[in-house]
């Protein structure tokens, strides 16, 4: 069974926002992981 996580980087890549800006967002609880 192949994992559905994905690392910040794709998210990243695929989301059109930076790294930092994704880890900006879950420190303000906009955008919190479901996983970690």
């Amino acid at each position: 069974m192949e994992s559905d996580m994905r690392s910040i980087g794709e998210m990243a890549r695929d989301s059109g926002l930076g790294v930092s800006a994704l880890r900006f967002y879950d420190r303000a609880g906009v955008l919190v992981p479901a996983w970690v």
